[in-house]
């Protein structure tokens, strides 16, 4: 019928189910528990914030604004894949990652990104994304959760959010 939008022609980004994802993970698991429960002498709320750190929806946005980009991108002949962490350094030591920070942290673009993506092999090793000062995302290194080889399940599950591009225009978002 002609002036009705069909739903299977509508275009959605990655950005536009950023407040779905948000939502759902607000209410999932170890997030859920975060946010109901009172922060307590022990401290274990702050930990498990440091470990299970929930973005922004700004931050959300841009995480699948810039893996969706970077995924369309070609360096030295290849099309690129990699995971990004939203974890800081100290979240990724407190879980017992092995952090390598870079000198100076890049900024969270595409063309950067995807130039320093053959570096890091995407199913042991991060690019960690933190906002800096200004509240602007940054990589502020790699992060090496270890190899997964004896595993029963090789696939890592991390315990924050997690961006891996698996091919063009593809990734998957793990909370």
């Amino acid at each position: 019928m002609r002036g009705t939008v069909d739903e299977v022609s509508v275009v959605r980004f990655p950005r536009d189910e950023a407040a779905n994802v948000l939502k759902a993970m607000e209410s999932t698991g170890s997030w859920a528990t975060i946010r109901s429960e009172e922060t307590d002498a022990t401290g274990n709320r702050a930990r498990a914030e440091l470990v299970r750190p929930l973005p922004t929806r700004e931050n959300l946005e841009t995480l699948l604004d810039v893996a969706y980009v970077a995924s369309m991108l070609e360096e030295e002949g290849r099309r690129v894949d990699f995971t990004l962490a939203y974890i800081s350094e100290e979240g990724a030591r407190q879980l017992g990652h092995r952090a390598f920070p870079f000198a100076e942290a890049l900024p969270l673009v595409p063309s950067r990104l995807a130039k320093y993506a053959l570096a890091a092999a995407p199913l042991t090793t991060s690019f960690g994304v933190w906002p800096d000062a200004g509240g602007q995302l940054q990589v502020w290194g790699l992060t090496h959760h270890g190899n997964h080889t004896f595993d029963v399940d090789l696939t890592f599950l991390p315990t924050y959010l997690s961006v891996r591009v698996l091919r063009t225009g593809t990734f998957t978002a793990w909370r």
